[in-house]
């Protein structure tokens, strides 16, 4: 019995991330996600992290995109509780972080941005996380 679990997470390993590459939906995506989270282990879940970064560039510079859209949707979470506090929090972290380094990258690197100007486009007007971009 312990072999067959060992070869249907091993399948379910292999087979996941093609999975995931084929869908198109967003919706269809999320629910794969949720059912691979759901029994995922850590070295499942080291795998599936690996095998991401080895998308083509452009196409994980999206990807990433989307993740960052992710964390902001859970960081807009109205009701938390102990199940997922900890990942709203660090959502919220990660995107102030990631915003406060944003405008100053801008205003070291591009004298057309003040630091006013900066912080009003990422922070409410135009700049939208998901769109990294593309080369």
């Amino acid at each position: 019995m312990e072999n067959n679990k060992n070869e249907i997470n091993l399948i379910r390993g292999a087979l996941l991330p093609t999975i995931l590459l084929i869908m198109s939906k967003g919706k269809e995506l999320a629910r794969a996600m949720e059912n691979f989270i759901n029994g995922a282990n850590s070295v499942e879940i080291e795998d599936f992290a690996c095998e991401f970064t080895r998308m083509h560039n452009t196409l994980e510079q999206k990807a990433v995109g989307m993740l960052f859209k992710t964390l902001e949707k859970v960081s807009q979470h109205d009701y938390t509780d102990g199940r997922n506090e900890a990942c709203v929090k660090a959502a919220k972290l990660m995107l102030q972080g990631y915003q406060a380094e944003l405008i100053k990258d801008l205003v070291e690197t591009d004298d057309y941005w003040s630091k006013e100007k900066a912080t009003e486009w990422v922070t409410g007007g135009g700049y939208d996380i998901s769109k990294m971009p593309l080369v």
